[in-house]
């Protein structure tokens, strides 16, 4: 064997790193996005994109697109998914916008089911952008439950995982 293709989800191609790498044979990961995999091991490569790159393409698009040159991230407590783009979010725009106080970063406990509190912080914050790094379903709720309560003119923006939620305009 002179090349490993492989493997599909991110704990087989860390298991078997190990071995790759004591023998030293590389490996390739074609759709792996666990930038743990090539940080540990000089014999793994990926070849998809890490997804914590979303966060500094989202401060892009918020700087470029929108004209903002200030967001809000919002975030659940202890989320390392969530974590590792609101850190490549906010490095960027502070970056791209020339601000070092650009980005107020509101984080929520697990579990929570009245956001009230939070929209009033991101309220205050003054941001109409809103960066939201979550799976689909707690940005639906989340994003229903703001419509809800009249926060009508935020822009909430979200990765990947957001792939099916539906435009809320009409309170449905």
């Amino acid at each position: 064997i002179s090349v490993v293709l492989g493997s599909y989800g991110s704990v087989y191609s860390l298991a078997g790193g190990d071995i790759f790498k004591e023998i030293g044979i590389p490996a390739i990961a074609a759709t792996n996005k666990n930038p743990i995999l090539t940080k540990t091991n000089d014999y793994y490569f990926r070849a998809a994109a890490v997804e914590a790159y979303q966060g500094s393409s989202v401060a892009y698009f918020v700087h470029d697109y929108f004209k903002n040159h200030s967001a809000t991230v919002f975030m659940r407590e202890n989320d390392d998914y969530a974590s590792s783009m609101a850190e490549l979010f906010e490095s960027t725009l502070k970056e791209i916008s020339g601000s070092e106080d650009c980005v107020v970063t509101i984080r929520y406990p697990e579990g929570t089911e009245d956001f009230t509190q939070y929209f009033n912080m991101i309220g205050l914050a003054g941001n109409h952008s809103v960066f939201f790094p979550s799976d689909a379903a707690s940005g639906d709720k989340v994003i229903r439950a703001a419509y809800d309560q009249g926060y009508t003119d935020i822009a909430w923006i979200g990765t990947s995982r957001w792939d099916g939620i539906e435009t809320v305009t009409d309170g449905s």
